[in-house]
């Protein structure tokens, strides 16, 4: 399980004119071992700031080429936006025999 909160702030310049909000965001979220090889995390998202609020709901998966980088992919939904993106994924510090994986 992850928890996660933090700051958010958000900048925006229209014309000469700025406008800033402030506020925070908390998190909810599952993430597991479903194979050797590949992960799965599904999250809910909660963002409050001066210009309003929004909930958004996401999943994501990462492919271990090795036991520190992964291909990563991701998406996110609200009714407000939604998002998506592939990436990599590095994870340092985790030690050899903690995971070893078939294969490696």
């Amino acid at each position: 399980m992850n928890v996660t909160g933090g700051y958010a702030g958000a900048r925006a310049e229209l014309a000469g004119h700025t406008a800033t909000s402030d506020g925070y965001t908390l998190g909810l979220g599952l993430r597991g071992r479903v194979m050797d090889r590949l992960e799965l995390e599904a999250q809910v998202r909660y963002l409050d700031i001066n210009a309003g609020t929004n909930t958004s709901y996401g999943l994501g998966a990462q492919w271990y080429f090795t036991h520190q980088v992964a291909l990563s992919a991701f998406g996110s939904h609200s009714d407000k936006a939604t998002s998506y993106g592939v990436g990599l994924r590095g994870t340092w510090g985790r030690a050899l025999r903690e995971w070893q994986p078939s294969g490696y």
